[in-house]
Protein backbone atom coordinates (compact mmCIF):
# COMPACT_ATOMS: atom_id res chain seq x y z
CA UNK A 1 0.00 0.00 0.00
CA UNK A 2 1.26 3.69 -0.99
CA UNK A 3 1.85 5.01 2.65
CA UNK A 4 2.58 9.15 3.00
CA UNK A 5 6.09 8.14 3.93
CA UNK A 6 6.35 6.13 0.59
CA UNK A 7 5.33 8.95 -1.33
CA UNK A 8 7.48 11.46 0.19
CA UNK A 9 10.34 9.13 -0.35
CA UNK A 10 9.68 8.60 -4.42
CA UNK A 11 9.05 12.45 -4.52
CA UNK A 12 12.63 12.68 -2.87
CA UNK A 13 13.64 10.70 -5.48
CA UNK A 14 12.36 12.06 -8.34
CA UNK A 15 13.52 15.74 -7.65
CA UNK A 16 17.00 14.67 -6.94
CA UNK A 17 16.84 12.70 -10.36
CA UNK A 18 15.32 15.86 -12.13
CA UNK A 19 17.99 17.56 -11.33
CA UNK A 20 21.03 15.53 -12.15
CA UNK A 21 19.49 15.12 -15.38
CA UNK A 22 20.33 18.93 -16.12
CA UNK A 23 24.68 18.25 -14.86
CA UNK A 24 26.84 18.25 -17.46
CA UNK A 25 27.02 14.33 -18.51
CA UNK A 26 24.08 12.91 -20.09
CA UNK A 27 24.19 9.66 -17.84
CA UNK A 28 21.44 9.77 -14.64
CA UNK A 29 22.16 8.63 -11.34
CA UNK A 30 20.80 5.39 -9.95
CA UNK A 31 18.95 6.93 -6.78
CA UNK A 32 19.88 9.63 -4.82
CA UNK A 33 17.59 9.14 -1.73
CA UNK A 34 19.91 6.72 1.12
CA UNK A 35 18.01 3.36 0.22
CA UNK A 36 16.22 1.23 3.22
CA UNK A 37 14.75 -1.76 3.43
CA UNK A 38 10.42 -1.65 3.23
CA UNK A 39 8.02 -4.08 3.28
CA UNK A 40 4.65 -4.17 0.73
CA UNK A 41 1.66 -5.00 1.97
CA UNK A 42 -0.73 -6.73 -0.85
CA UNK A 43 -4.72 -5.91 -0.39
CA UNK A 44 -6.18 -7.53 -3.50
CA UNK A 45 -8.62 -9.67 -3.72
CA UNK A 46 -8.58 -11.33 -7.03
CA UNK A 47 -8.29 -15.28 -7.58
CA UNK A 48 -4.40 -15.75 -8.37
CA UNK A 49 -1.24 -17.10 -7.40
CA UNK A 50 0.33 -14.42 -4.91
CA UNK A 51 3.56 -13.36 -7.11
CA UNK A 52 3.75 -10.22 -4.73
CA UNK A 53 6.58 -7.82 -6.22
CA UNK A 54 8.03 -5.33 -4.47
CA UNK A 55 9.42 -2.44 -5.45
CA UNK A 56 11.99 -1.37 -2.61
CA UNK A 57 9.49 1.45 -1.55
CA UNK A 58 7.06 -0.18 0.18
CA UNK A 59 4.25 -0.99 -2.50
CA UNK A 60 3.81 -4.79 -3.67
CA UNK A 61 2.12 -4.84 -6.87
CA UNK A 62 1.47 -8.69 -6.90
CA UNK A 63 -1.70 -10.44 -7.25
CA UNK A 64 -3.23 -12.67 -4.56
CA UNK A 65 -5.97 -13.82 -2.94
CA UNK A 66 -7.23 -12.16 0.66
CA UNK A 67 -4.84 -9.42 2.08
CA UNK A 68 -1.54 -11.02 2.00
CA UNK A 69 2.20 -9.31 2.96
CA UNK A 70 5.26 -8.90 0.48
CA UNK A 71 8.30 -8.11 1.78
CA UNK A 72 11.46 -6.76 -0.68
CA UNK A 73 14.55 -5.39 -0.92
CA UNK A 74 15.97 -2.13 -1.43
CA UNK A 75 17.79 -1.81 -5.10
CA UNK A 76 20.80 -3.73 -4.68
CA UNK A 77 24.41 -2.66 -4.30
CA UNK A 78 26.97 -3.75 -5.72
CA UNK A 79 29.45 -3.53 -2.77
CA UNK A 80 28.33 -3.47 0.82
CA UNK A 81 30.49 -2.11 3.98
CA UNK A 82 29.83 -2.61 7.62
CA UNK A 83 31.86 -1.32 10.26
CA UNK A 84 30.68 -3.60 13.17
CA UNK A 85 32.06 -6.95 11.00
CA UNK A 86 34.78 -8.12 12.77
CA UNK A 87 36.82 -8.60 9.48
CA UNK A 88 36.84 -7.55 5.73
CA UNK A 89 35.30 -10.38 3.33
CA UNK A 90 34.20 -9.96 -0.28
CA UNK A 91 32.01 -6.93 -0.13
CA UNK A 92 29.41 -8.52 -2.40
CA UNK A 93 26.98 -8.72 0.21
CA UNK A 94 25.76 -7.82 4.16
CA UNK A 95 27.14 -10.53 5.19
CA UNK A 96 30.74 -10.04 3.57
CA UNK A 97 30.88 -6.80 3.87
CA UNK A 98 34.12 -4.58 3.59
CA UNK A 99 34.86 -3.43 7.24
CA UNK A 100 36.50 0.08 5.90
CA UNK A 101 34.86 2.19 3.44
CA UNK A 102 37.93 3.05 1.40
CA UNK A 103 38.16 -0.52 0.49
CA UNK A 104 34.72 -0.90 -0.86
CA UNK A 105 35.68 2.17 -3.25
CA UNK A 106 38.51 1.56 -4.13
CA UNK A 107 36.94 -1.77 -5.66
CA UNK A 108 34.26 -0.16 -7.70
CA UNK A 109 34.20 0.24 -11.46
CA UNK A 110 32.69 3.05 -13.11
CA UNK A 111 28.92 3.16 -12.29
CA UNK A 112 28.82 0.81 -9.38
CA UNK A 113 27.09 1.66 -6.11
CA UNK A 114 28.49 1.08 -2.18
CA UNK A 115 26.00 0.85 0.66
CA UNK A 116 27.52 1.72 3.86
CA UNK A 117 25.67 0.01 7.45
CA UNK A 118 24.42 2.67 9.76
CA UNK A 119 27.30 3.38 12.51
CA UNK A 120 30.08 5.85 13.14
CA UNK A 121 33.68 5.08 11.16
CA UNK A 122 36.69 6.51 12.35
CA UNK A 123 40.40 6.08 11.52
CA UNK A 124 42.35 4.53 8.73
CA UNK A 125 40.16 3.30 5.38
CA UNK A 126 36.79 5.99 6.71
CA UNK A 127 38.35 9.80 6.33
CA UNK A 128 40.22 11.51 3.66
CA UNK A 129 38.18 9.27 1.40
CA UNK A 130 39.62 8.97 -2.07
CA UNK A 131 37.05 8.32 -5.26
CA UNK A 132 40.31 8.71 -7.40
CA UNK A 133 38.32 10.11 -10.33
CA UNK A 134 35.70 7.06 -10.65
CA UNK A 135 32.17 7.81 -11.50
CA UNK A 136 30.49 5.87 -8.36
CA UNK A 137 27.80 6.41 -5.99
CA UNK A 138 28.42 5.98 -2.05
CA UNK A 139 25.40 5.70 -0.22
CA UNK A 140 24.51 5.08 3.67
CA UNK A 141 21.93 2.87 4.23
CA UNK A 142 20.09 4.79 7.11
CA UNK A 143 20.72 9.06 6.37
CA UNK A 144 23.21 11.41 7.52
CA UNK A 145 21.59 11.21 11.10
CA UNK A 146 22.71 7.40 11.36
CA UNK A 147 25.87 7.31 9.32
CA UNK A 148 28.20 9.29 10.88
CA UNK A 149 32.27 10.16 9.49
CA UNK A 150 33.79 10.99 12.48
CA UNK A 151 37.66 12.46 11.72
CA UNK A 152 38.22 12.69 15.42
CA UNK A 153 39.98 16.28 14.14
CA UNK A 154 42.77 14.70 12.38
CA UNK A 155 41.91 14.63 8.66
CA UNK A 156 39.05 15.21 6.59
CA UNK A 157 36.20 13.33 5.66
CA UNK A 158 36.22 13.38 1.65
CA UNK A 159 39.00 14.45 -0.44
CA UNK A 160 38.10 14.73 -4.39
CA UNK A 161 41.51 15.90 -6.66
CA UNK A 162 41.64 13.84 -9.44
CA UNK A 163 38.78 15.28 -12.05
CA UNK A 164 35.73 12.92 -10.52
CA UNK A 165 32.03 14.26 -12.62
CA UNK A 166 28.65 14.99 -11.61
CA UNK A 167 28.26 11.33 -11.49
CA UNK A 168 30.47 10.78 -8.60
CA UNK A 169 28.38 11.11 -5.68
CA UNK A 170 28.18 10.84 -1.34
CA UNK A 171 24.86 11.03 -0.23
CA UNK A 172 23.42 10.72 2.83
CA UNK A 173 26.65 11.08 5.84
CA UNK A 174 27.62 13.02 8.41
CA UNK A 175 31.13 14.72 7.89
CA UNK A 176 32.09 15.49 11.99
CA UNK A 177 35.32 16.81 13.08
CA UNK A 178 36.96 17.16 10.16
CA UNK A 179 40.32 18.89 10.14
CA UNK A 180 43.22 20.74 7.96
CA UNK A 181 45.96 22.26 8.74
CA UNK A 182 45.55 24.39 5.16
CA UNK A 183 41.91 24.10 3.14
CA UNK A 184 38.76 22.25 3.51
CA UNK A 185 38.50 20.72 6.92
CA UNK A 186 35.42 18.28 6.14
CA UNK A 187 35.84 18.12 2.21
CA UNK A 188 38.61 19.35 0.16
CA UNK A 189 37.61 19.74 -3.66
CA UNK A 190 40.70 20.46 -6.16
CA UNK A 191 41.65 19.70 -9.53
CA UNK A 192 38.72 20.01 -11.73
CA UNK A 193 36.33 17.59 -9.39
CA UNK A 194 33.06 17.92 -9.61
CA UNK A 195 31.25 15.66 -7.53
CA UNK A 196 27.73 15.76 -6.15
CA UNK A 197 26.73 15.91 -2.23
CA UNK A 198 23.87 15.72 -1.06
CA UNK A 199 21.66 14.83 1.42
CA UNK A 200 24.57 15.25 3.71
CA UNK A 201 25.55 17.27 7.16
CA UNK A 202 28.97 18.91 7.39
CA UNK A 203 29.94 19.78 11.43
CA UNK A 204 32.79 21.02 13.62
CA UNK A 205 35.21 20.57 11.24
CA UNK A 206 38.28 23.42 11.17
CA UNK A 207 40.48 24.51 8.28
CA UNK A 208 42.32 27.72 7.84
CA UNK A 209 39.94 28.65 4.79
CA UNK A 210 36.67 26.92 3.62
CA UNK A 211 36.08 25.22 7.52
CA UNK A 212 33.46 22.70 6.23
CA UNK A 213 34.36 22.45 2.37
CA UNK A 214 36.85 24.10 0.07
CA UNK A 215 36.22 24.22 -3.53
CA UNK A 216 38.97 26.02 -6.20
CA UNK A 217 40.88 24.72 -9.61
CA UNK A 218 37.21 24.85 -11.75
CA UNK A 219 36.42 22.24 -9.40
CA UNK A 220 32.15 22.74 -9.92
CA UNK A 221 30.61 20.30 -7.41
CA UNK A 222 27.12 20.35 -6.63
CA UNK A 223 26.09 20.53 -2.95
CA UNK A 224 22.27 19.73 -2.73
CA UNK A 225 20.22 19.59 0.32
CA UNK A 226 22.91 19.27 2.90
CA UNK A 227 23.50 21.17 6.07
CA UNK A 228 26.98 23.04 6.98
CA UNK A 229 27.02 24.04 10.25
CA UNK A 230 29.06 24.55 13.67
CA UNK A 231 32.34 24.78 11.11
CA UNK A 232 35.38 26.99 11.55
CA UNK A 233 37.74 29.11 9.00
CA UNK A 234 40.81 30.05 11.38
CA UNK A 235 44.20 31.22 10.53
CA UNK A 236 47.00 32.60 12.24
CA UNK A 237 47.98 35.04 8.81
CA UNK A 238 46.50 38.04 7.80
CA UNK A 239 42.92 37.05 6.66
CA UNK A 240 40.56 34.02 6.38
CA UNK A 241 37.51 32.66 4.19
CA UNK A 242 34.40 31.27 4.74
CA UNK A 243 33.92 29.64 7.97
CA UNK A 244 31.53 27.13 6.48
CA UNK A 245 32.31 27.25 2.82
CA UNK A 246 34.88 28.80 0.40
CA UNK A 247 35.23 28.74 -3.10
CA UNK A 248 38.08 30.16 -5.29
CA UNK A 249 38.29 30.26 -8.87
CA UNK A 250 35.54 27.26 -9.17
CA UNK A 251 31.66 27.50 -9.70
CA UNK A 252 30.57 25.72 -6.99
CA UNK A 253 26.63 24.90 -7.08
CA UNK A 254 24.88 25.53 -3.31
CA UNK A 255 21.25 24.10 -3.48
CA UNK A 256 18.16 24.02 -1.00
CA UNK A 257 21.09 23.68 1.75
CA UNK A 258 21.36 25.02 5.20
CA UNK A 259 24.50 26.84 6.55
CA UNK A 260 24.09 28.14 9.76
CA UNK A 261 26.69 28.61 12.78
CA UNK A 262 29.82 28.82 11.36
CA UNK A 263 32.72 31.38 11.77
CA UNK A 264 35.20 33.07 10.10
CA UNK A 265 38.42 33.87 12.71
CA UNK A 266 41.96 35.35 11.82
CA UNK A 267 44.24 35.16 15.13
CA UNK A 268 47.05 37.31 13.74
CA UNK A 269 48.52 40.13 14.71
CA UNK A 270 47.98 43.38 12.61
CA UNK A 271 44.96 44.89 10.24
CA UNK A 272 43.35 41.16 9.86
CA UNK A 273 40.61 40.58 7.49
CA UNK A 274 37.71 37.88 8.19
CA UNK A 275 35.74 37.21 4.68
CA UNK A 276 32.42 35.23 4.75
CA UNK A 277 31.60 34.41 7.96
CA UNK A 278 28.77 31.35 6.06
CA UNK A 279 30.19 31.46 2.31
CA UNK A 280 32.61 33.50 0.24
CA UNK A 281 32.96 33.42 -2.93
CA UNK A 282 36.73 34.80 -4.02
CA UNK A 283 37.57 35.93 -7.40
CA UNK A 284 37.50 33.67 -10.08
CA UNK A 285 34.27 32.09 -8.90
CA UNK A 286 30.91 31.60 -10.34
CA UNK A 287 29.06 29.74 -7.85
CA UNK A 288 25.18 29.67 -8.00
CA UNK A 289 23.36 29.64 -4.57
CA UNK A 290 19.86 28.89 -4.70
CA UNK A 291 16.68 27.73 -2.41
CA UNK A 292 19.40 28.30 0.44
CA UNK A 293 19.03 29.20 4.34
CA UNK A 294 22.37 31.23 5.43
CA UNK A 295 21.98 32.54 9.34
CA UNK A 296 23.63 32.84 12.26
CA UNK A 297 27.14 32.88 11.10
CA UNK A 298 29.81 35.60 11.67
CA UNK A 299 33.19 37.18 11.33
CA UNK A 300 35.75 37.52 13.83
CA UNK A 301 38.78 38.58 13.32
CA UNK A 302 41.75 39.60 15.56
CA UNK A 303 41.55 43.07 17.91
CA UNK A 304 42.61 45.00 14.66
CA UNK A 305 41.05 43.44 12.24
CA UNK A 306 38.00 43.72 10.57
CA UNK A 307 34.87 41.19 8.97
CA UNK A 308 34.02 41.66 5.39
CA UNK A 309 30.69 39.71 5.26
CA UNK A 310 28.91 37.91 8.63
CA UNK A 311 26.69 35.78 6.18
CA UNK A 312 28.29 35.37 2.60
CA UNK A 313 30.99 37.35 0.81
CA UNK A 314 31.38 38.07 -2.82
CA UNK A 315 35.32 39.29 -4.61
CA UNK A 316 35.06 39.70 -7.90
CA UNK A 317 32.62 36.72 -8.73
CA UNK A 318 29.59 36.32 -10.55
CA UNK A 319 27.46 34.68 -8.28
CA UNK A 320 24.00 34.07 -8.41
CA UNK A 321 21.70 34.20 -5.53
CA UNK A 322 18.43 33.01 -5.77
CA UNK A 323 15.42 32.40 -3.32
CA UNK A 324 17.79 32.84 -0.39
CA UNK A 325 17.31 33.81 3.11
CA UNK A 326 20.32 35.21 4.59
CA UNK A 327 19.13 36.47 8.16
CA UNK A 328 20.74 36.68 12.18
CA UNK A 329 24.85 36.70 10.83
CA UNK A 330 27.02 39.38 12.20
CA UNK A 331 30.04 41.07 10.66
CA UNK A 332 32.16 42.22 14.13
CA UNK A 333 35.52 42.68 14.99
CA UNK A 334 37.29 43.97 18.31
CA UNK A 335 38.29 47.06 18.54
CA UNK A 336 40.33 49.13 15.51
CA UNK A 337 38.69 48.37 11.96
CA UNK A 338 35.23 49.17 10.08
CA UNK A 339 33.51 46.20 9.72
CA UNK A 340 31.39 45.88 6.25
CA UNK A 341 28.42 44.12 5.44
CA UNK A 342 26.30 41.94 8.07
CA UNK A 343 24.38 39.68 6.06
CA UNK A 344 26.16 39.59 2.14
CA UNK A 345 28.93 41.75 0.79
CA UNK A 346 29.70 42.24 -2.84
CA UNK A 347 33.08 43.74 -3.34
CA UNK A 348 35.72 44.58 -6.22
CA UNK A 349 33.61 44.02 -9.43
CA UNK A 350 31.21 41.15 -8.35
CA UNK A 351 28.10 42.42 -10.47
CA UNK A 352 25.85 39.35 -10.44
CA UNK A 353 21.95 39.05 -9.98
CA UNK A 354 20.30 38.83 -6.25
CA UNK A 355 16.65 37.56 -6.98
CA UNK A 356 13.67 36.94 -4.11
CA UNK A 357 15.74 36.68 -1.43
CA UNK A 358 14.96 37.92 2.23
CA UNK A 359 18.04 39.88 3.73
CA UNK A 360 17.11 40.83 7.45
CA UNK A 361 17.89 40.73 11.56
CA UNK A 362 21.61 40.80 10.00
CA UNK A 363 23.61 43.66 12.36
CA UNK A 364 27.08 45.07 12.35
CA UNK A 365 29.46 45.96 14.96
CA UNK A 366 32.22 46.49 17.20
CA UNK A 367 33.18 45.84 20.76
CA UNK A 368 35.43 48.58 21.03
CA UNK A 369 35.24 52.34 20.59
CA UNK A 370 37.27 53.37 17.31
CA UNK A 371 37.79 56.25 14.79
CA UNK A 372 36.52 54.78 11.36
CA UNK A 373 33.95 56.40 8.95
CA UNK A 374 32.76 59.45 11.00
CA UNK A 375 33.21 58.13 14.47
CA UNK A 376 31.42 54.56 13.82
CA UNK A 377 32.67 51.52 12.90
CA UNK A 378 29.97 49.32 11.26
CA UNK A 379 28.45 49.72 7.28
CA UNK A 380 25.58 47.79 5.78
CA UNK A 381 23.95 46.33 8.47
CA UNK A 382 22.25 44.16 5.30
CA UNK A 383 23.86 44.69 2.02
CA UNK A 384 27.54 45.93 1.80
CA UNK A 385 28.58 47.05 -1.72
CA UNK A 386 32.11 48.39 -2.55
CA UNK A 387 33.27 48.41 -6.50
CA UNK A 388 30.28 46.32 -7.10
CA UNK A 389 26.91 46.76 -9.47
CA UNK A 390 24.99 43.93 -8.40
CA UNK A 391 20.81 43.86 -9.27
CA UNK A 392 18.72 43.41 -6.48
CA UNK A 393 15.22 41.79 -7.77
CA UNK A 394 12.11 40.98 -5.75
CA UNK A 395 14.19 41.15 -2.58
CA UNK A 396 13.17 42.06 0.89
CA UNK A 397 15.85 43.75 3.60
CA UNK A 398 14.66 44.60 6.81
CA UNK A 399 15.06 44.75 9.89
CA UNK A 400 19.09 45.14 9.90
CA UNK A 401 21.69 47.50 11.56
CA UNK A 402 25.03 49.09 11.76
CA UNK A 403 25.88 52.29 12.09
CA UNK A 404 25.99 53.35 8.57
CA UNK A 405 23.61 52.33 6.01
CA UNK A 406 21.18 50.19 8.58
CA UNK A 407 19.63 48.14 4.98
CA UNK A 408 22.09 48.87 2.40
CA UNK A 409 25.61 50.57 2.35
CA UNK A 410 26.68 51.48 -1.30
CA UNK A 411 30.06 53.00 -1.66
CA UNK A 412 33.19 53.83 -3.90
CA UNK A 413 31.60 53.55 -7.69
CA UNK A 414 29.31 50.85 -6.83
CA UNK A 415 26.12 51.04 -9.97
CA UNK A 416 23.74 48.82 -8.26
CA UNK A 417 19.78 48.57 -9.64
CA UNK A 418 16.89 47.49 -7.01
CA UNK A 419 14.13 46.56 -8.59
CA UNK A 420 10.69 45.64 -6.35
CA UNK A 421 12.78 45.94 -3.58
CA UNK A 422 11.55 46.16 0.09
CA UNK A 423 13.66 48.06 2.12
CA UNK A 424 11.88 48.75 5.45
CA UNK A 425 12.44 48.41 9.52
CA UNK A 426 16.32 48.47 9.04
CA UNK A 427 18.27 51.04 11.60
CA UNK A 428 21.37 53.14 11.47
CA UNK A 429 22.65 54.78 14.79
CA UNK A 430 24.18 57.50 12.60
CA UNK A 431 23.25 58.02 8.98
CA UNK A 432 21.06 56.10 6.40
CA UNK A 433 18.72 54.37 7.86
CA UNK A 434 17.73 52.56 4.99
CA UNK A 435 20.31 53.23 2.59
CA UNK A 436 23.95 55.12 3.12
CA UNK A 437 25.68 56.20 -0.68
CA UNK A 438 29.07 57.24 -0.67
CA UNK A 439 31.46 57.92 -3.01
CA UNK A 440 30.66 58.11 -5.96
CA UNK A 441 28.06 55.46 -6.79
CA UNK A 442 24.82 55.63 -8.92
CA UNK A 443 21.89 53.72 -7.19
CA UNK A 444 18.93 53.16 -9.06
CA UNK A 445 15.98 52.07 -7.81
CA UNK A 446 12.84 51.26 -9.51
CA UNK A 447 9.48 50.38 -7.97
CA UNK A 448 10.47 49.92 -4.30
CA UNK A 449 9.48 51.20 -1.30
CA UNK A 450 11.39 52.51 1.97
CA UNK A 451 9.69 52.75 5.00
CA UNK A 452 9.93 52.58 8.04
CA UNK A 453 13.80 52.83 8.65
CA UNK A 454 15.33 54.89 11.37
CA UNK A 455 18.52 57.08 12.54
CA UNK A 456 19.58 58.60 15.36
CA UNK A 457 21.15 61.51 14.71
CA UNK A 458 20.79 64.31 16.65
CA UNK A 459 24.27 66.37 14.86
CA UNK A 460 24.60 66.67 10.82
CA UNK A 461 23.80 64.14 8.99
CA UNK A 462 20.76 61.89 9.27
CA UNK A 463 18.08 60.44 6.48
CA UNK A 464 15.93 57.80 8.36
CA UNK A 465 15.76 56.31 4.19
CA UNK A 466 18.74 57.73 2.24
CA UNK A 467 21.83 59.65 3.01
CA UNK A 468 23.84 60.63 0.14
CA UNK A 469 27.61 61.75 0.72
CA UNK A 470 29.77 62.53 -2.34
CA UNK A 471 26.92 61.11 -4.73
CA UNK A 472 25.98 62.66 -7.87
CA UNK A 473 23.22 60.82 -9.24
CA UNK A 474 20.76 57.91 -6.96
CA UNK A 475 17.88 57.91 -8.91
CA UNK A 476 14.60 56.65 -7.70
CA UNK A 477 11.54 55.45 -10.32
CA UNK A 478 7.84 54.67 -9.08
CA UNK A 479 8.76 54.31 -5.40
CA UNK A 480 7.80 55.21 -2.25
CA UNK A 481 9.39 56.89 0.25
CA UNK A 482 7.64 57.51 3.57
CA UNK A 483 7.35 56.31 7.09
CA UNK A 484 11.04 56.81 7.93
CA UNK A 485 12.10 58.62 10.66
CA UNK A 486 15.55 60.39 12.08
CA UNK A 487 15.08 60.28 16.12
CA UNK A 488 17.98 63.01 16.28
CA UNK A 489 16.65 65.93 14.53
CA UNK A 490 16.12 66.70 10.78
CA UNK A 491 16.58 63.99 7.32
CA UNK A 492 13.47 61.88 8.34
CA UNK A 493 13.32 61.26 4.90
CA UNK A 494 16.42 61.83 3.01
CA UNK A 495 19.56 63.75 3.86
CA UNK A 496 21.97 65.15 1.46
CA UNK A 497 25.30 65.86 2.48
CA UNK A 498 27.38 68.17 0.06
CA UNK A 499 26.15 68.74 -3.59
CA UNK A 500 24.58 64.90 -3.88
CA UNK A 501 21.18 65.48 -5.57
CA UNK A 502 18.37 62.63 -5.30
CA UNK A 503 16.15 62.38 -8.12
CA UNK A 504 12.95 61.37 -7.72
CA UNK A 505 10.23 60.09 -10.81
CA UNK A 506 7.01 58.92 -10.48
CA UNK A 507 7.62 58.72 -6.97
CA UNK A 508 5.36 59.36 -3.74
CA UNK A 509 7.63 61.20 -0.88
CA UNK A 510 6.79 62.55 2.43
CA UNK A 511 7.91 66.15 2.20
CA UNK A 512 7.19 67.25 5.44
CA UNK A 513 8.86 70.45 6.92
CA UNK A 514 12.54 68.69 7.88
CA UNK A 515 12.08 65.45 6.25
CA UNK A 516 14.15 66.42 3.48
CA UNK A 517 17.02 67.85 4.74
CA UNK A 518 20.80 69.19 4.06
CA UNK A 519 22.78 70.91 1.33
CA UNK A 520 20.35 69.42 -1.75
CA UNK A 521 16.71 69.64 -2.75
CA UNK A 522 15.52 66.97 -4.36
CA UNK A 523 15.38 66.95 -8.27
CA UNK A 524 11.88 65.99 -9.33
CA UNK A 525 9.58 65.83 -12.20
CA UNK A 526 6.19 66.80 -12.36
CA UNK A 527 4.19 63.41 -11.56
CA UNK A 528 6.01 63.01 -8.23
CA UNK A 529 3.01 63.18 -5.08
CA UNK A 530 3.43 63.64 -1.65
CA UNK A 531 0.39 61.98 0.11
CA UNK A 532 0.21 59.09 1.98
CA UNK A 533 0.17 55.55 0.51
CA UNK A 534 -2.33 54.33 2.02
CA UNK A 535 -0.72 50.71 2.92
CA UNK A 536 -2.35 47.38 4.27
CA UNK A 537 -2.41 47.14 7.93
CA UNK A 538 1.09 45.67 9.19
CA UNK A 539 2.37 45.49 5.29
CA UNK A 540 3.95 47.63 2.34
CA UNK A 541 1.00 46.74 -0.17
CA UNK A 542 -1.17 49.15 -1.40
CA UNK A 543 -5.00 49.40 0.16
CA UNK A 544 -7.66 50.13 -2.73
CA UNK A 545 -7.86 53.41 -2.06
CA UNK A 546 -4.32 54.43 -2.48
CA UNK A 547 -2.90 57.26 -4.19
CA UNK A 548 0.07 55.40 -5.40
CA UNK A 549 -2.07 52.96 -7.96
CA UNK A 550 -1.65 53.40 -11.77
CA UNK A 551 0.38 56.74 -11.57
CA UNK A 552 3.69 55.23 -12.46
CA UNK A 553 5.59 55.08 -15.66
CA UNK A 554 5.57 51.83 -17.45
CA UNK A 555 8.20 52.67 -19.13
CA UNK A 556 10.29 52.44 -16.09
CA UNK A 557 9.92 48.73 -15.00
CA UNK A 558 9.40 47.39 -19.17
CA UNK A 559 12.86 48.46 -19.50
CA UNK A 560 13.41 46.04 -16.78
CA UNK A 561 12.04 43.73 -18.11
CA UNK A 562 10.48 42.43 -15.28
CA UNK A 563 6.48 41.93 -15.54
CA UNK A 564 5.88 40.98 -12.04
CA UNK A 565 6.18 42.92 -8.53
CA UNK A 566 7.62 42.05 -5.55
CA UNK A 567 5.12 38.97 -5.02
CA UNK A 568 5.18 37.62 -8.28
CA UNK A 569 1.80 38.74 -9.48
CA UNK A 570 0.95 40.70 -12.20
CA UNK A 571 2.31 44.52 -12.86
CA UNK A 572 0.19 46.83 -14.49
CA UNK A 573 -2.87 45.89 -13.12
CA UNK A 574 -6.12 48.44 -13.78
CA UNK A 575 -6.92 49.47 -10.04
CA UNK A 576 -10.20 49.98 -8.75
CA UNK A 577 -10.59 54.29 -8.33
CA UNK A 578 -12.50 54.08 -10.32
CA UNK A 579 -11.34 51.12 -13.05
CA UNK A 580 -10.67 52.92 -16.63
CA UNK A 581 -9.48 50.29 -18.57
CA UNK A 582 -6.12 51.39 -18.50
CA UNK A 583 -2.86 49.36 -17.81
CA UNK A 584 -0.79 51.71 -15.73
CA UNK A 585 1.42 50.47 -13.20
CA UNK A 586 1.69 51.54 -9.83
CA UNK A 587 4.15 52.81 -7.88
CA UNK A 588 5.94 50.89 -4.91
CA UNK A 589 7.24 46.98 -4.71
CA UNK A 590 3.75 45.96 -4.84
CA UNK A 591 0.72 45.91 -7.45
CA UNK A 592 -2.60 46.45 -6.25
CA UNK A 593 -4.16 43.05 -7.23
CA UNK A 594 -8.26 44.37 -7.97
Amino acid sequence: MLTARNLLTFTLIVLTLTFLASCRSKKKSKFYFPPSTGTGTDTSTSTGTGTGTDTGTGTDTGTGTGTGTGTGTVPSADWYVDGNVSSSGDGTSWATAFKTIQEAIDNTSNGQTVLVADGTYTGLGNTDLDFKGKEIELHSDGGAGACIIDCENSSRGFYFYTGETSLALVSGFTVRNGYSADNGGGIYLGNASCPTIAYCTIETCRASNGGGIYSRQNSNASIIFCTVTNNIAVYSGTYSIGGGIASAGSALTLENSTITLNEVQVTGAGATIAYGGGLCFEAGSAGTVRGCVVNNNKGNPSENGYTIGGGICVITSSTEISNCTISYNEAMSATMQANYGGGISYRDNANPRITGCRIEYNRVYATGIVIAHWGYSSVGGGVYLRTASPTFEACVINNNMCNQGGGVFVNNNSDPRFINCEIANNRADCNGGGVFCYMNSYPIFINCVLANNTTNNSGVGGGGALYCEQTPDARFRNTIIWGNINHGGDGDQVYCYDPSPVNLYHCDYDNSAGHWSGDHAPVLDAFCINLDPLFELGTFQLSATSPCMDIGNNTYIDDTGVTVDLLGLPRKQDGPMPPDGSDIVDIGAYEYQP
